[in-house]
């Protein structure tokens, strides 16, 4: 325990920490264990509790919904409490909730669990961007170690997916040692996070906010920027998820790949996008402008995304797209959050900010995929997707020139 308190922002003046920069990281990859963990679960999980499949779809989706309704106040929470006492109370939560669901005794119970462990997400996600933003030494070390936080939620995601299979199947440990396992990890990293950040200190001139006051809400939405923002980010997170949430049935239904094998892929695919998080900061840390990475990752994978669903291509190209638009999308979050911190309309509104962010990218997630489905369903067709994802890549396009010209207004 000695050596982890080590790492403490003690020395932070001689430079950026980056050993804490990876805890930071661990973080949000523990808490995207919460999300990647139920999928491959589920047919266990309805198997043992008897849940039809509409209750074991709020099972996955509880956290999508929790961030687009409470998103923004989740930011404000962590403005009000300070970023590291949300970032400890949501390790807390999340370990509660998982603990509390591994001894579910039915469905309701669980929900409620993934519920504890949902109200936990926010507060981590809006409270590491902050944190990131203080520890870097110099400006191009903070757009490289929020390029990197970009990662987080494939990282965890893919992570999952590959080591479920071990509780589930092979270890005998089941759902529930599954949920129990991401329990204990999360309370491990809180204490990690307590004492790796003792002593942290916010720079002069981010003031902390003392109490709840609308003013800051209602300022806060009176600057478009940040809003615009996060109606982007929505688009994109709209579009990865229909994209590899509907590849592993196109795979299974359309191209006959086995399900283990589909599973495997998609989980290759989604972790090459790590390599576009890392490489969008480093974009940035070269001052490539982050409209020209906004607008030129969304023109390409929306073009992508087209070929992933034609039906005139084969099997190898197709999912040779699919890894590709993984690659190249990745740099759309791992520029946006190298600069969303910037976006806040006062520096004791980045909480705020981030949340709103946040808040868009699950709404986007809630919105797109269903429209999507039905789409397919009425042209039984899987190039529809390609089309709607195409679409709402153009979308996106016109909210970042948007935001782009008033930044351009108010200089």
């Amino acid at each position: 325990m000695q050596r982890i308190c080590n790492l403490s922002l003690k020395t932070i003046k001689f430079g950026t920490n980056w050993p804490l920069i990876l805890v930071l990281l661990g973080a949000g990859i523990v808490c995207a264990f919460q999300i990647g963990k139920a999928p491959p679960a589920l047919a266990w999980i309805r198997e043992e509790l008897e849940l039809d499949l509409f209750f074991a779809g709020w099972l996955i989706s509880i956290y999508a919904f929790v961030a687009s309704i409470i998103g923004i106040f989740g930011g404000f929470f962590s403005d009000v409490a300070g970023y590291r006492r949300a970032l400890v109370f949501g390790l807390i939560s999340i370990a509660v909730g998982s603990i509390l669901g591994a001894f579910a005794s039915n469905g309701k119970l669980l929900l409620f669990a993934r519920l504890i462990e949902a109200v936990g997400y926010l507060p981590i996600v809006v409270s590491v961007p902050a944190i990131l933003g203080w520890v870097a030494s110099s400006e191009g070390d903070r757009r490289i170690a929020l390029g990197i936080w970009g990662a987080y939620m494939p990282a965890g995601t893919s992570i999952m997916m590959l080591s479920a299979p071990i509780f589930l199947e092979y270890a005998g440990l089941g759902w529930r040692g599954l949920w129990l396992a991401n329990g204990i990890i999360a309370g491990i990293f809180a204490i990690v996070v307590i004492f790796t950040t003792r002593g942290i200190k916010k720079p002069s001139g981010f003031p902390r906010v003392n109490r709840a006051n609308i003013k800051d809400v209602l300022d806060f939405f009176k600057n478009p920027r940040p809003v615009l923002l996060g109606l982007f980010f929505g688009t994109y997170t709209g579009n990865y998820l229909t994209v590899y949430g509907f590849l592993p049935t196109m795979l299974v239904d359309e191209l006959g790949v086995s399900r283990s094998n589909s599973a495997y892929l998609v989980a290759f695919a989604v972790m090459v996008n790590i390599l576009g998080n890392i490489f969008g900061g480093w974009l940035r840390k070269k001052d490539i402008a982050l409209i020209n990475i906004l607008i030129g990752g969304s023109i390409f994978t929306g073009v992508v995304s087209v070929w992933i669903f034609s039906s005139f291509l084969s099997l190898e190209i197709r999912y040779g797209m699919a890894v590709l638009y993984s690659a190249v999308c990745g740099l759309i979050p791992g520029a946006l959050w190298s600069a969303v911190t910037t976006f806040a309309p006062r520096h004791e509104l980045v909480g705020m900010t981030v949340g709103w962010v946040v808040q868009g990218g699950n709404i986007g997630t809630l919105i797109l995929p269903p429209i999507t489905a039905l789409i397919i369903a009425w042209a039984s067709d899987w190039q529809a997707a390609g089309w709607v994802v195409a679409i709402s890549s153009f979308v996106g396009v016109i909210i970042i020139l948007i935001m782009d010209r008033i930044s351009r207004k108010q200089k």
